[in-house]
């Protein structure tokens, strides 16, 4: 999968770089605010967590059609909106089988096994650079590379590998019906680490640094960095966003015992 990748990145050449810029400082300004107040934001949280998910499911799933996938992003919204705390368990359930498909996947990630498409290849060798939507394409097409080559490397793993990462995700799901503010924090936080990631990248693209290659080649230090990141967003929001909820409830609740007592004096007025 990192060969995929380190080939987008000499792509990213030829792609548009108003595209490039444009959805990196969204993801990355987007990632910020959810690290680290994720959760003071719990619906805004669950709806851009549908979108995403819901997204990723129509546009891979259902065969990269660019109608299904919104309407599958729509739907998704709308249930994490419906049931906004199950939903945010069901995220850090899956960003925990993410997680750990990575961590145990090991040696598969390094590994070329020649699954580029002809059409990327060319890509790379083209001359000049992409439009705004030749560039979205190229993306799509590249990520659907991924998704494959993910779902391969799932099939190759012994059978004591997926049982790990069941296991992973039904403690996940236990500790999410137990101690939901916790997990709602660190799947927040989790979240928030990668849109973040996701958003430098795509800047540093634009700029022809070659981040992927740098973090590839500096894994155990990178890994460290989003560990620490997400471990840090999810103590901030677990110690001031819930403090700040918890303030907000109360004045909500103060406001309407106001409100209760000055109906029950105009009733008692009107009485006499």
């Amino acid at each position: 999968m990192l060969y995929i990748l380190r080939h987008f990145e000499k792509t990213a050449v030829h792609l548009d770089s108003a595209v490039l810029v444009v959805s990196g400082l969204v993801v990355f300004v987007l990632g910020l605010v959810i690290w680290l107040a994720g959760t003071a934001f719990r619906k805004f949280l669950a709806i851009i967590a549908g979108v995403v998910v819901g997204y990723i499911i129509g546009l891979f799933v259902t065969g990269r059609n660019i109608i299904s996938a919104t309407a599958s992003a729509g739907l998704a919204a709308m249930l994490a909106v419906m049931f906004g705390k199950l939903f945010i368990t069901a995220l850090a359930a899956l960003l925990a089988a993410v997680i750990g498909f990575v961590l145990l996947a090991g040696p598969h990630l390094q590994e070329d096994t020649g699954t580029i498409p002809s059409v990327l290849q060319n890509a790379q060798n083209a001359a000049g650079t992409f439009g705004p939507g030749q560039t979205i394409e190229v993306i799509k097409l590249y990520a659907a590379t991924l998704f494959a080559q993910a779902r391969y490397i799932g099939s190759q793993m012994t059978s004591l590998k997926p049982a790990i990462i069941t296991g992973i995700v039904a403690a996940v799901l236990i500790t999410g019906f137990l101690f939901g503010d916790l997990i709602a924090a660190a799947a927040a936080s989790t979240m928030g680490t990668v849109f973040v990631f996701a958003g430098m990248i795509l800047l540093l693209l634009y700029k022809g640094s070659g981040p992927i290659s740098q973090i590839s080649s500096r894994q155990t230090l990178y890994a460290t960095i989003f560990a620490v990141m997400a471990a840090f967003g999810t103590i901030v929001q677990l110690l001031v966003c819930q403090s700040l909820v918890k303030r907000k409830m109360l004045t909500v609740k103060k406001e309407m015992n106001n409100q209760k007592g000055a109906r029950e004096t105009a009733y008692s007025w009107r009485s006499s």
